[in-house]
């Protein structure tokens, strides 16, 4: 009897370094949230909180927060918009003073 092979593919949670499965979308371990990124797997994005709230503050109404944050579109949004209208930008300001950022864990 032939035994079948079969490949799982695992990755590792940047917060805790516990073995997980590539398509998790949460640390079993740890919990932490992870971040899909463009092929498909999830990371975590980890982010100085006072980094964040300094960039949000004085240049987010370019989106450059969003660029730290990895998110490529939405900073470009942010940036064609003047920080979607004020709107966003107050917005983002509030997520980052919370710690609700999607996708980022705050150190």
């Amino acid at each position: 009897m032939m035994k079948e092979k079969t490949n799982v593919i695992t990755n590792y949670c940047k917060e805790c370094g516990a073995v997980i499965s590539a398509s998790a979308k949460a640390c079993p371990k740890c919990g932490a949230v992870l971040k899909e990124d463009s092929f498909g797997n999830y990371a975590v994005v980890k982010k100085n909180w006072t980094t964040s709230i300094i960039l949000s503050i004085l240049l987010g109404i370019w989106g450059v927060d969003r660029f730290y944050y990895g998110h490529v579109g939405l900073g470009l949004l942010k940036l064609f918009t003047a920080g979607g209208f004020l709107i966003w930008w107050v917005i983002d300001i509030i997520l980052v003073l919370s710690k609700s950022v999607n996708g980022v864990i705050f150190e």
